[in-house]
């Protein structure tokens, strides 16, 4: 048991999503004196260079005085009191990624170097290569606060009560989005990070119905015995080695256009993936309380959509579960019946999430009659050989929805690379003992694609809109820039939020 005296979930939320709800932004059109102020460049000829813009808002005996400081000639982040102002300087990286990405990384960069600083007010001059609310994101995300489960946690010295900005700001509902989209990617790093004693099932539930309430919100949740019930035989036979109970979470949010079908979010929450009877190797075991990072990501666009209205209503659901050997777990060669109705045959214990999402699959196109479903999940190692920890993949067989998703991951800074489902190998999933089995013969390989390909057996041909994201190589330690370096990277919430929109054009 984790710190017996403070198990209340509340009590371990990081600060910052506190200090979210309370942060203000505010503009002027020059320097504020006494007050700290970040300015973002471009290394050239051994020099730090501002653009025109940056450079109008100082008078020319500052921009001298900032001249001969020296401070121009330092290639790193670095800053300075120069008499009554504080001055950072946030070079902007070289890499070739998107606007979007670029400007995250600055944020971050900021963050971190004024996060040992006690300040109230960080005033930011926008950059003419950079988006600003994108480094308004990474400043919030970077002044998020980790280790809430240390007996002495790591504390930011002051979270800044205001952003400013020297120009013209974002509109204030694209400020309000920015706050909004933050809230839920700290959600989705925080219970990432979680370590799977304490975030099991029954806590993730608990977490949900806490924070997903309010008008035109509904968030329940439900266990094995309602499940069984209900009939998800492919989902509880992944909790089958298990003491604790999964736990299904389907929150409603309602939309703007009541009279549309909705948009379905499912999300892989496999609080701790020991491979089940099919048992991984210790190396890297501790990273597979990662492997709920797809539900993460789902709950956190709920979040989002809780105080950014989607147009359509949104359905999210989050199996819930977890993966251990035991007496009772599942054996390979067992046959259990989906909620479909489907056999399926579980050559491998170890491809356990697509069991998971199968179910829900089918509990959404019942329920819920939607026009999109986008399932996200830590499906398959093989998705690292194939894109790395850069981009994550992902496969549907609707092209406009290929399109869309391609176009907004290049905007939003979320790299996605579309792969194919060839139907040559849909023959591979047959087996003569049920209707489908989890995992191909060895010798088949294309794993991201024989995991996309099982899902897509469950989806009524068709009838609906569907894409299924593979966040293996990006959910942690994500290479990308514009992302935290260690620990859980949030991918997938801003594409989640993103497809809030689709098809409402």
């Amino acid at each position: 048991m984790i710190n017996p005296n403070k198990e209340g979930w509340e009590n371990h939320l990081p600060k910052s999503m506190n200090w979210l709800k309370k942060v203000r932004f505010d503009k002027a059109n020059n320097l504020q004196k006494n007050a700290w102020h970040v300015l973002f460049g471009e290394f050239k000829g051994g020099k730090f260079c501002l653009d025109e813009s940056s450079v109008n808002i100082f008078d020319e005996g500052l921009m001298d005085k900032l001249s001969t400081s020296g401070l121009l000639s330092t290639k790193g982040p670095s800053q300075l009191w120069l008499e009554d102002w504080g001055i950072v300087l946030i070079p902007i990286r070289p890499e070739n990624v998107s606007v979007a990405a670029l400007s995250r990384q600055a944020g971050l960069d900021v963050a971190a170097q004024m996060k040992s600083i006690s300040i109230d007010t960080l005033w930011m001059i926008p950059h003419g290569k950079l988006t600003t609310p994108d480094i308004i994101e990474g400043i919030l995300v970077g002044y998020d606060d980790s280790g809430p489960f240390k007996s002495t946690p790591a504390t930011i010295e002051k979270f800044p009560s205001t952003i400013g900005i020297c120009g013209e700001p974002p509109s204030l509902s694209k400020l309000k989005q920015t706050v909004a989209l933050t809230q839920g990617l700290v959600l989705t790093r925080w219970l990432q990070n979680c370590p799977s004693n304490w975030l099991d099932p029954d806590r993730f539930a608990e977490v949900a119905k806490g924070l997903l309430k309010g008008q035109g919100v509904t968030c329940q949740s439900f266990g094995r015995e309602e499940l069984e019930k209900i009939g998800m035989g492919a989902y509880l036979s992944v909790a089958a080695g298990s003491s604790r109970s999964p736990q299904l979470v389907i929150i409603e949010i309602e939309g703007e256009e009541k009279d549309q079908s909705p948009h379905v979010f499912i999300g892989k929450g496999v609080t701790f993936d020991a491979g089940g009877i099919n048992v991984k190797p210790s190396l890297g075991l501790e990273e597979m309380k990662f492997d709920m990072s797809g539900g993460a990501a789902v709950l956190g666009a709920a979040l989002y959509f809780q105080d950014v209205k989607p147009k359509r209503t949104s359905i999210f659901m989050i199996g819930a579960v977890e993966n251990m050997p035991s007496g009772t777990a599942t054996r390979p060669g067992d046959i259990v019946t989906s909620l479909s109705g489907k056999t399926v045959e579980i050559n491998n214990t170890d491809a356990e999430g697509r069991l998971v999402l199968a179910d829900l699959l089918t509990y959404a196109q019942t329920h819920y009659k939607p026009s999109l479903i986008a399932d996200i999940a830590t499906l398959t190692g093989a998705v690292i050989q194939g894109l790395g920890h850069v981009g994550a993949a992902f496969l549907t067989e609707n092209d406009d929805l290929a399109a869309y998703l391609e176009k907004t991951g290049n905007n939003i800074g979320e790299p996605v690379w579309r792969m194919p489902l060839w139907p040559e190998l849909k023959k591979e999933m047959d087996t003569p003992n049920a209707d489908i089995k989890n995992i191909p013969a060895t010798n088949v390989k294309a794993g991201t694609i024989m995991g996309a390909i099982f899902l897509s057996r469950f989806i009524e041909e068709n009838k609906v809109p569907w894409v299924h994201i593979d966040i293996a190589g990006t959910a942690w330690s994500c290479a990308a820039t514009g992302y935290l370096p260690s620990g859980g990277s949030s991918f997938g919430v801003r594409t989640l939020c993103h497809l809030g929109d689709w098809g409402t054009q």
